[in-house]
């Protein structure tokens, strides 16, 4: 018990986590029963309203997110999590090479669409890079824990995002 208490201490005013795997959501579940700032909701987090669930569950209110993203899909949950407002910093575990090219700079090969759309929105920055070895069962890839610190307002004022996008 005394481990469970460190891992959501009483500052955090809640934790939503999603989990898609219908035996893991059920033992997270009856886990977390003790937690009344716990909620586990049992879907596929490509498939969902990002914006609705956050209305639902912060009701307006900025929050963090931190999440070990599923790789096949890191980018548009990215892009869908800093479309609206409402974060104040996302820590990410994502594929390397996805981390390096969110942080690429301009005139470099990795630099487009993504990384202009994140830094438009965010500062990127890849805390560190974890080998495989370190995860059970190990990935085949690469991974970057990556920290995008949301701007309250862009860094720049642009006529058309439309167009710039």
């Amino acid at each position: 018990m005394g481990g469970r208490q460190r891992i959501f201490p009483k500052s955090v005013k809640k934790v939503v986590s999603f989990e898609i795997d219908k035996e893991l959501f059920e033992m997270s579940r009856e886990n977390s029963k003790i937690y009344k700032n716990v909620v586990i909701i049992n879907e596929d987090i490509p498939e969902v309203d990002l914006f609705e669930i956050a209305q639902e569950q912060f009701v307006g209110n900025s929050f963090k997110v931190v999440a070990n993203l599923p790789y096949y899909t890191t980018s548009p949950i990215i892009m869908k999590m800093l479309h609206r407002n409402l974060l104040k910093v996302m820590t990410v575990l994502v594929q390397k090479e996805v981390g390096a090219r969110i942080c690429a700079l301009p005139g470099t090969k990795d630099f487009g669409m993504l990384p202009v759309f994140v830094k438009f929105k965010a500062k990127p920055e890849i805390l560190l890079n974890l080998p495989p070895k370190v995860f059970a069962p190990p990935p085949k890839v690469e991974s970057s824990l990556l920290k995008l610190k949301v701007y309250h307002k862009p860094l720049v004022e642009v006529t058309s995002r439309k167009a710039l996008f």
